[in-house]
């Protein structure tokens, strides 16, 4: 059955959260007015509803655990370690796969996943693997910026931020200049505003901004949470330029 009546979302962000009891409603209401769209009758449509309302009770909780996120209204800082120590990092990829120059055009865009890099000099893996082609567009803006020292994209678990019950997020690259560190999250821009986008985001940054309290108390370097669109990165561009940009504040009414 079509996704025509799982359009409500659920989220628990302080006064924000609607009412449970006005969304079981309007979903009710869409199942409704989905049955209608193919019945020939209104008796059909009453005895569907009586006859099935088990199965499509279950369908609509299904579809509202597919829309549903919760944002926390708070955050709690714990520094458990001061630093987490690299291990090898394990790719699979397609049979015959070599390992590609990371400034090699990609023709196959949605093959990229599959594919290995290499060619680093400032990566402290000297593999990776993107998930789009804007990630290693990102890895050659930070090869050739003079101000970047290092950076990396974290292994699953490696950066944990929780930023809704149960999930956990993590950033796509990590990079270090001179002065300063930077979480960066390339991002498709008609995917920017997108609430699981902002929520992560939300997250992250609030992430920098007790890491760089942290620091600073003893003499490391603040962070920053960069969210950028996936057409703005360019040759032309570098991590200080990127940073007066795209550094992420939370501009949403609440």
């Amino acid at each position: 059955m079509p996704d025509a009546f799982g359009q409500g979302q659920v989220c628990d962000e302080g006064s924000h959260q609607p009412r449970l009891a006005d969304l079981l409603y309007k979903l009710a209401s869409q199942m409704i007015t989905h049955l209608r769209g193919y019945l020939s009758s209104e008796d059909d449509v009453v005895n569907v509803a009586r006859y099935h309302q088990q199965r499509l009770a279950e369908l609509i909780h299904a579809q509202m655990l597919q829309h549903k996120w919760q944002t926390p209204t708070e955050y709690e800082a714990k520094v458990s370690r001061g630093f987490e120590t690299l291990t090898a990092d394990f790719y699979s990829a397609a049979a015959g796969e070599t390992v590609r120059d990371f400034r090699t055009p990609v023709e196959e865009r949605l093959l990229i996943r599959g594919m290995r890099f290499g060619g680093f000099s400032k990566c402290l893996y000297p593999e990776q693997r993107f998930e789009s082609d804007s990630e290693r567009r990102m890895a050659i803006v930070l090869e050739d910026d003079p101000e970047v020292i290092k950076w990396i994209k974290p292994a699953i678990g490696k950066v944990r931020i929780d930023y809704a019950s149960a999930e956990e997020y993590n950033p796509d690259f990590i990079v270090e200049t001179a002065n300063h560190k930077y979480m960066c999250e390339p991002k498709r821009a008609d995917q920017l505003n997108d609430p699981v986008t902002q929520a992560k985001a939300k997250a992250a940054a609030t992430w920098c901004r007790y890491a760089s309290e942290n620091a600073l108390e003893h003499g490391g370097k603040s962070w920053s949470y960069l969210l950028i669109p996936h057409d703005q990165i360019t040759a032309d561009k570098t991590i200080r330029g990127l940073a007066a940009a795209y550094a992420y504040r939370d501009t949403r009414s609440h």
